[in-house]
């Protein structure tokens, strides 16, 4: 095999791909160069196993006596990766079934290939998959990155919180501290289910790419497909995100509406004082205009800040005990957000010292819903 390919159009398509090239010394950690089916142009391919990417390199095939070949992923790109020291120009690689040799205007190299037999071709699995949903790539990574904050790491003992799964339309991702709840319109016929150790590849792959993306699943698979021809993928883990109860239809007992910067600014003007064993930070109602925001310091101080509290004059103000939640948390719910103001629902558990905070916002035109647990003490 030997293609022509210019040095820009390679890089685009393992910017891609090289989201989902594997940490080992075998196929998986190379990256796979076959001929289409005609045999008149090249994909590149890339799998560690769990996710797998593919996307069409843009070249000139001037010999197809091989029809594929694969190269180390870090020998190409990275640090040390040899497209670093080559210019801006076309390169040639010319594979002879057991070496690849890769010329640029200041020389060739050769590369060692393994055999792409080896590698875990999906294209028969890709057929058994059906399209769920379509929507803009940028648009699906945002709502992607907002709930991978929320996704639980105990894959021992809790795996079926592990993933961030679509249900109805609306896409759940929780631990043991948090949850989060994202209505997202284009997603209504999509039973999305993505691992959350694959997330940050998945988004990855969609912030680089410029259009609509189409979403195929299957009982096996999970597939993005771009209309360039780009493939993105993962093996559908077999725990789902469990049922859990509805407390959106639960009418709150009471909500603030606050804003957003100043929560957060408030939080990191107080941290540094704070005591390093308590990370709460404690909400207090004063009066129809303002709440209070506390943290204890070190010298066992408490140390306050207020904040505007914005409701409207038939809304329901929580005037009761102080609640408290921890900081850590609350950044993360609020830092990424693009809205001046947040609804704040506050929800008492019967029968225990505490509840639930829900934090409710609109993003992109998808309705946001993040809770956390808080404590009466």
């Amino acid at each position: 095999m030997q293609f022509t390919v210019a040095k820009r159009d390679l890089e685009h398509v393992l910017n891609i791909v090289s989201n989902t090239v594997g940490n080992t010394t075998d196929i998986y950690s190379h990256l796979v160069f076959q001929l289409t089916e005609d045999k008149t142009g090249v994909r590149v391919l890339s799998s560690d196993g769990r996710i797998f990417s593919s996307s069409p390199l843009n070249c000139s095939v001037s010999d197809d006596t091989h029809s594929a070949f694969t190269i180390e992923a870090k020998r190409l790109k990275g640090k040390s990766g040899w497209l670093g020291a080559v210019s801006d120009a076309a390169l040639t690689f010319d594979f002879d079934g057991k070496i690849v040799k890769a010329t640029s205007p200041r020389g060739s190299i050769s590369f060692r290939s393994l055999d792409p037999n080896d590698f875990p071709f999906w294209d028969s699995a890709l057929e058994g998959t059906k399209p769920t949903a379509k929507m803009d790539a940028g648009k699906l990574a945002s709502v992607l990155n907002y709930s991978k904050d929320f996704v639980s790491e105990d894959s021992a003992v809790r795996p079926q919180f592990c993933v961030v799964e679509v249900k109805d339309g609306e896409l759940f991702s929780a631990c043991s501290s948090q949850m989060s709840i994202i209505r997202v319109p284009e997603l209504l016929e999509s039973s999305l289910r993505i691992h959350g150790k694959n997330l940050k590849s998945h988004i990855a792959f969609l912030n680089t790419i410029d259009y609509d993306v189409e979403i195929w699943e299957s009982d096996k698979l999970v597939v993005m497909k771009v209309a360039d021809g780009s493939v993105f993928g993962e093996m559908r883990f077999r725990m789902g995100f469990p049922d859990l109860p509805d407390s959106r239809k639960i009418a709150p007992d009471h909500h603030w509406v606050l804003p957003v910067e100043d929560i957060v600014q408030n939080v990191k003007f107080l941290i540094p004082c704070a005591n390093p064993k308590d990370t709460g930070v404690i909400f207090s109602f004063v009066d129809e205009n303002t709440v209070m925001m506390g943290m204890r310091s070190e010298t066992g101080k408490m140390e306050t800040l207020s904040l505007k509290l914005k409701c409207d004059p038939s809304s329901e103000l929580y005037e009761g005990k102080d609640f408290k939640l921890p900081y850590p948390i609350l950044l993360k719910v609020l830092e990424s957000l693009d809205t001046d103001d947040v609804r704040v629902d506050i929800n008492a558990v019967k029968g225990k010292k505490g509840g639930l905070v829900q934090f409710n916002f609109d993003q992109n035109g998808d309705a946001y819903q993040a809770t956390i647990p808080w404590l009466i003490f």
